[in-house]
């Protein structure tokens, strides 16, 4: 059988690989990657193979919302189109902080997100941010004449209480409508 992760050499030699390239601005995603170097092969193939027991929360923004030129913008959710969490594990409420995602156990996390917008010039940003803080970026240069669609993906360790939040930033020079959507779902890892 195949293994889930399939490098030319050892997961701890790609960390240390990895953290050779790194500056001191980034020493929170090398603890990120420290907790998940721990994460034995076949507990992510048992993972895989047990996907639909595992905790998922996926939302949408469905109505278009106005995100003005060179402005930060915060995706509030209007719909909750799955979750499969158990208890309170994944919650987001439409009413109170309706833009956050709050984790209930600490585990490894699989973060997906996407914005779309019409077809107008200038660049496009997401941003993935957990607790108030960037810590994922993803730079995409629009295009005027067919629809953008800019995606972000992060596999993260998230402690009980944090929360996820998924930031959208362009440089049309005026307003751009803009939709969306976040899943995020625990790999299924006891905290250890």
């Amino acid at each position: 059988p195949m293994s889930v992760f399939e490098f030319p050499y050892s997961l701890s030699e790609y960390v240390d690989k990895l953290k050779s390239t790194i500056d001191d601005s980034y020493r929170s995603t090398l603890n990120e990657l420290s907790a998940i170097l721990e994460l034995r092969d076949d507990d992510l193939t048992s993972y895989v193979n047990n996907t639909a027991t595992a905790d998922c929360m996926a939302l949408s923004r469905v109505a278009a919302v106005s995100v003005a030129n060179a402005t930060f913008y915060a995706l509030s959710w209007d719909t909750q189109d799955t979750s499969t969490s158990s208890g309170s594990n994944l919650t987001w409420s439409s009413t109170v902080n309706p833009t956050r995602v709050t984790v209930g156990t600490s585990s490894i996390y699989l973060i997906r997100g996407k914005v779309t917008s019409a077809g107008t010039a200038g660049n496009r940003y997401i941003m993935l941010f957990k607790n108030g803080a960037e810590v994922s970026r993803v730079t995409y240069p629009a295009n005027s004449v067919a629809e953008n669609n800019t995606e972000i993906t992060l596999i993260s360790y998230l402690a009980a209480g944090d929360y996820i939040e998924l930031q959208y930033y362009q440089t049309n020079g005026s307003s751009v409508n803009v939709t969306g959507n976040i899943q995020i779902s625990r790999l299924g890892i006891p905290d250890s």
